[in-house]
């Protein structure tokens, strides 16, 4: 293996140049609709979560709390 191998991780984004229109419409677009989608859902969940929690907290006299 070579060291470019040991030290590539396909996680790790390391060239992003929004800007050039080529490298846009060949990778870029991929990406950030991929973080679009995983922001999206991931603030969805917080918010859920968030919400019941709320609702718990203000129905706790109820059963005993």
């Amino acid at each position: 293996m070579t060291r470019q191998n040991e030290n590539y991780n396909r996680y790790l984004l390391s060239d992003w140049r929004p800007e050039n229109p080529a490298f846009w419409e060949n990778k870029g677009k991929g990406i950030a609709r991929r973080n679009l989608w995983i922001s999206v859902s991931c603030l969805l969940l917080a918010f859920c979560v968030w919400m019941l929690f709320s609702a718990v907290a203000v129905n706790l006299n109820k059963i005993g709390f």
